[in-house]
């Protein structure tokens, strides 16, 4: 069973995943989606985030040692990311739409997805270690609510 904070980097990760492949059809097609491709962006999207989170899983994205996130780490999202783009692209080549889809997407969303994998994890990282700081010194975080 995942802990709540693992439980919430995946659902991140889920909102990533969508994210990347929206950021890349509106790359490609110059911030709006033209009608003959929506389809095919939503059949898509379905296969990423069918796809990508169990490979995620597996790839043990989510084991929680980002305290000391490093190239390691760096590394393995690049291997999890990679590979989890690749089979996406045979699960779409085999349903048969490879062919309307515009290849530029799928290297998009490659970088996209890694790009955004790795900089939620590595903001947890700094926001762990801003928080320690302020710890170590005595520095008490104080709640504070701003109107307006």
């Amino acid at each position: 069973m995942l802990k709540p904070k693992l439980l919430l980097i995946f659902a991140t990760d889920i909102l990533l995943i969508a994210a990347s492949l929206a950021a890349s059809f509106l790359l490609r097609f110059d911030l709006f989606i033209p009608e003959p491709y929506r389809p095919l962006f939503i059949n898509s999207l379905i296969f990423c985030l069918i796809i990508k989170p169990p490979i995620f899983v597996l790839m043990k994205l989510y084991r929680p040692i980002w305290n000391y996130a490093s190239l390691h780490e760096a590394f393995l999202v690049l291997k999890g990311v990679t590979i989890a783009s690749i089979i996406t692209i045979a699960a779409i080549m085999a349903w048969g739409a490879f062919k309307s889809v515009p290849r530029s997407i799928f290297i998009l969303d490659w970088m996209l997805l890694f790009l955004m994998v790795l900089g939620s994890r590595i903001q947890i990282r700094v926001l762990k270690r801003f928080l320690r700081s302020h710890k170590k010194r005595g520095e008490s975080l104080e709640k504070a609510l701003i109107i307006g």
